[in-house]
């Protein structure tokens, strides 16, 4: 089984024609919001009963997903490096289509990050084989989300390494930009020298010499 990051539940949206492939479902939306799950050994298809708003072929499959994490330590100063591999499939066709899910990595990556980062917050990072075994222990039985089924999942830490300042740690987003630089208000404005145009004294002459007087 291949591993993936992540990947999309709804085959694709059409017109029913006859049973769903194997490994899918077809999840049939009424226009009251009802819905039906037709699978492959259906004995019939529903047809003239309901008209279905829509018929959404859902993927049913099992799927090895890989989650990449980084998790907060008991030092601020250090960040666990995780990498969380476990086996996936929809357990609630209706539900992937009722909630328009088309993305099951995302799904279920908040609740794992979450689960985990409250474990491995207290450890320090030189316990890093016990802060480990506690977050498989988490990971057993957990439901990230009811419309996904979760089974194998297994967490490794690698090595813990330096946080850098102004990094946010396990929460899924990039730090904020550091603030810009601006005027403060009220500020004494900067004093440029200028030349003040004749404000300038002549020296006056030491060798002697006058100046010649202009005739009145």
């Amino acid at each position: 089984m291949a591993e993936e990051l992540t990947y999309d539940p709804v085959v694709e949206a059409a017109a029913l024609s006859g049973p769903p492939p194997q490994g899918t479902v077809y999840v049939l939306v009424g226009a009251d919001g009802r819905t039906e799950v037709v699978r492959p050994d259906a004995a019939a298809v529903p047809g003239e009963r309901r008209t279905p708003r829509r018929a959404v072929l859902v993927d049913v499959t099992a799927h090895h997903l890989v989650l990449p994490l980084r998790l907060p330590t008991r030092d601020a100063d250090f960040a666990f490096g995780c990498r969380v591999t476990v086996v996936c499939a929809v357990a609630d066709p209706a539900a992937v289509a009722l909630r328009g899910i088309r993305d099951v990595g995302s799904t279920v990556y908040g609740p794992v990050r979450d689960l985990l980062a409250a474990v491995s917050a207290e450890f320090r990072p030189d316990r890093r084989a016990d802060a480990q075994s506690a977050m498989n222990a988490a990971l057993r039985g957990f439901t990230a989300d009811p419309v996904v089924r979760l089974r194998d999942a297994h967490a490794e830490l690698a090595v813990e390494s330096r946080v850098v300042r102004g990094e946010v740690v396990a929460r899924g987003r990039p730090a904020p930009p550091p603030p810009r630089a601006s005027r403060v208000r009220g500020a004494a404005p900067s004093t440029r020298t200028s030349r003040v145009r004749g404000s300038a004294a002549r020296a006056p002459r030491t060798d002697g010499h006058k100046g010649e007087e202009t005739p009145g």
